[in-house]
């Protein structure tokens, strides 16, 4: 027997994105929702590794001066600079909440 929790259960799926500043000067590197900002070297290697339901993925903003990763509903990241974990260390990023149906006015 199944319970209605088990059937709502989506499929999880793992993205991982590595990015690269081939700019000559330095950026920030953002990681939404969990509002954690790093510097980005012209010589970074930033990879994200995210983990969350299908469907969903990371979105990415190449802003002028940031270049800000995001994660979906349901999901969570692992980030790393130069090969070095960031942020999360000996803990896990909460997942990101599900977004509101609605917006209250």
């Amino acid at each position: 027997m199944t319970s209605a929790k088990s059937k709502q259960k989506r499929a999880m799926q793992e993205v991982t994105v590595r990015l690269f500043n081939s700019k000559d000067r330095q950026a920030t590197f953002a990681l939404e929702p969990w509002g954690e900002t790093y510097p980005f070297a012209s010589d970074d290697d930033f990879v994200v590794i995210a983990r969350g339901p299908t469907p969903g993925s990371p979105e990415i903003d190449f802003g002028d001066e940031t270049i800000t990763v995001s994660g979906w509903p349901g999901s969570t990241v692992q980030l790393f600079r130069n090969g070095e974990e960031l942020g999360a260390g000996l803990f896990e990023r909460t997942p990101v909440p599900e977004a509101p149906l609605e917006v209250p006015d």
